[in-house]
């Protein structure tokens, strides 16, 4: 089984099958990102978990491809962000569970 940063170190060398695997990757992004930003019209998106600690490979592409030729929202509305969080951001917010239910915040 190949780990994100394992396609990414051969992307990053240009091997033909990594590029098109973050490609379609990112084609896959784009498509939950346009039906989110088409569906909740949100300020923000913020992506998180391993692929935020590829942010510099990822977020021109996603933020071209998701508004390309799209006449319903604009980039100018909608911040596309990636968490600092990497990794950690899905055992924090997990963690914070308890905490909101408890204090209703």
């Amino acid at each position: 089984v190949n780990k994100i940063s394992d396609i990414i170190k051969k992307f990053e060398i240009g091997e033909e099958k990594a590029v098109q695997v973050v490609e379609d990757y990112t084609d896959y992004l784009v498509e939950g990102i346009q039906n989110l930003v088409f569906i909740f019209n949100p300020d923000y998106i913020v992506i998180g978990g391993e692929i935020s600690n590829y942010s510099s490979i990822f977020s021109d592409k996603l933020k071209a491809k998701t508004f390309n030729k799209n006449e319903f929202y604009n980039k100018e509305n909608v911040n596309i962000l990636f968490s600092l969080l990497g990794n950690d951001s899905n055992i924090l917010g997990a963690a914070l569970i308890p905490i909101i239910d408890t204090f209703g915040v």
